[in-house]
């Protein structure tokens, strides 16, 4: 298992993924069900020897209650906790 914390903005909420790593990368996809976010998202993430890593968002598909406000292809910086 992985913890992140991504660069975005807390005020969109949070996101659960799962995904399986493959050396330093994952292709993750958001949890439905976990929290209010509805909008169902897919990234695919590259972790750094460092612990930095970047997700690049590669699909999202709207939800009733949320809409995807990002371009495919936004890149978010993220920080590894463990």
């Amino acid at each position: 298992m992985v913890a992140v914390l991504v660069d975005t903005d807390i005020a969109e909420g949070w996101t659960a993924l799962t995904g399986i790593r493959a050396g330093n990368n994952v292709v993750a996809a958001s949890i439905a069900g976990v929290n209010q976010i509805d909008a169902h998202t897919e990234f695919n993430i590259g972790f750094n020897d460092d612990g930095s890593a970047v997700a690049v968002l590669t699909s999202c598909i709207n939800g009733i209650l949320f809409v995807c406000k990002r371009p495919i292809g936004t890149a978010f910086l993220m920080t590894k906790v463990f």
